[in-house]
């Protein structure tokens, strides 16, 4: 070999090098960065997309949604059992002040989550908290605040998510629904009766669907979300790594200014990594019992877990902490396969073993893998300790019949409609308030069986 086939075959191996380096930060970078991107483009759909189904109003403004149904979007395994209002926050400019009503007769709760999908505080029932103004004051804000305001938390990010949740009892949801129109957001100058105090908001870069489009455009969205909204300091790691790959807060994602090499194989990460996500990395949660359990030390503040951060984004975005709600989901049967409506099922509750909280619990039926209310004939989309008429065995203990048909006589009261044969479901297991026994895994659901 001459000294030019030598250069030669030497740059080839440095640009396959550095292809794989940028294939490999480019699939690390999508883990840690995906969830951001998510909160984004729901961000950019609830507020700056005004031909948006999910069009909320403007941002710092809660809309309020009716019980979700099969037709609802705004969200991924949206609850059933509540109704929602929702909303993006910027707090740059000042705080805004969360006005919560009197609700003494059933659960509610207001999440906030900060913009890397952590569920950091909560204003609620389970807290003790009742009517009152609650301040939400974003990161580096110096002021003051007046006398009357209930208490106050400070946000980990500029930018947050507020999800309230009223819960809707005996299938009253007129009910909850007046409740829920009560909840109110408002800048802390006007809650003042003062003059704002600035520009209430940016407007953030345009969401691009990456998925269809320009793989490049994930890593331009994530250099701009972690700029508006700096990640936590324990990410140094992560994000050192990612500045070999031009992936940075402070500074635009520039192609051109790395090797074509590294770009190839940064392009060719992201559609590895949606077939991942839609793929295997749900089933690497923890399984008991077929259900995908996810450690509820971790679950909704996830801390540098970065894988179940993931897959709770794609599964479930702005899922709660634990100790407030603990969702629990079902891909497979007994056998382990697939949940189908091909095929009758039973979940059975021995009386001792009911899922032991403090509020309620609901199975809901979704499709799989978009994640949305299953249609059904019966507009039926969950059931459980809400559901009026739930039929109990002589025993104490309860059979929860999923199947697309029927049951029978006897059996409707208990029966969760699935999907049309052919087509695959999943169902997660909602527990609200849980007791100890489900936060330490004393407590382990049952198996979903096939009937017959």
């Amino acid at each position: 070999m001459d000294f030019g086939e030598m250069k030669a075959a030497a740059e080839s191996a440095l640009a396959t090098a550095r292809e794989e380096e940028g294939y490999s930060l480019g699939l690390q970078a999508f883990k840690y960065g995906y969830p951001a991107i998510e909160m984004h483009r729901s961000r950019w759909e609830w507020h700056f997309d005004d031909t948006s189904p999910n069009y909320n109003g403007p941002i710092n403004q809660l809309g309020h949604a009716r019980r979700a149904t099969h037709e609802d979007r705004f969200v991924v395994t949206p609850i059933n059992d509540a109704v929602y209002s929702r909303a993006f926050l910027d707090l740059t400019a000042e705080p805004q002040v969360v006005e919560v009503p009197e609700i003494p007769d059933r659960y509610w709760t207001v999440q906030l989550c900060d913009f890397y999908t952590n569920s950091f505080a909560y204003i609620g029932r389970r807290l003790g908290d009742g009517a009152g103004s609650y301040a939400l004051v974003g990161p580096g804000w110096r002021g003051v605040l007046p006398a009357g305001i209930a208490r106050a938390i400070t946000t980990p990010t500029p930018v947050i998510s507020v999800l309230a949740r009223v819960a809707i009892l005996d299938d009253d949801e007129a009910a909850a629904a007046a409740l829920q129109h009560r909840f109110r957001t408002t800048p802390l100058s006007s809650w003042r009766g003062e003059p704002a105090d600035a520009a209430p908001h940016r407007t953030p870069q345009q969401y691009r669907d990456f998925k269809s489009g320009d793989p490049l455009d994930f890593y331009r969205m994530l250099n701009w979300c972690l700029t508006e909204n700096p990640p936590p300091a324990w990410d140094a790691g992560a994000l050192g790594l990612f500045e070999r790959i031009g992936i940075a807060p402070g500074v635009d994602f520039e192609p051109a200014q790395l090797h074509p090499a590294t770009v190839r194989g940064m392009e060719r990460a992201i559609p590895k990594a949606l077939e991942s996500l839609l793929g295997e990395m749900p089933f690497c949660v923890p399984n008991v019992n077929g259900w995908l359990f996810p450690d509820p030390s971790r679950s909704g503040n996830f801390g540098t877990d970065y894988h179940l951060r993931l897959v709770v984004a794609e599964i479930g975005l702005l899922a709660n902490d634990a100790r407030e709600a603990l969702y629990i989901g079902c891909f497979m049967d007994e056998n382990g396969e697939p949940l189908t409506g091909d095929r009758a099922y039973v979940l059975h509750f021995d009386a001792d073993q009911l899922p032991p909280v403090e509020e309620f619990w609901s199975v809901t039926m979704y499709t799989h893998p978009a994640g949305f209310l299953t249609e059904s004939a019966t507009n039926r989309y969950a059931i459980g300790s809400l559901t009026p008429g739930l039929t109990f065995n002589d025993d104490g203990s309860v059979d929860i019949y999923i199947q697309p048909e029927s049951p029978g006589p006897g059996r409707e009261s208990n029966w969760l409609p699935t999907t049309p044969p052919g087509e695959l479901f999943r169902r997660i297991l909602r527990m609200y308030a849980p007791h100890p026994h489900i936060l330490n895994g004393t407590w382990k659901p049952q198996p979903i069986r096939r009937a017959g």
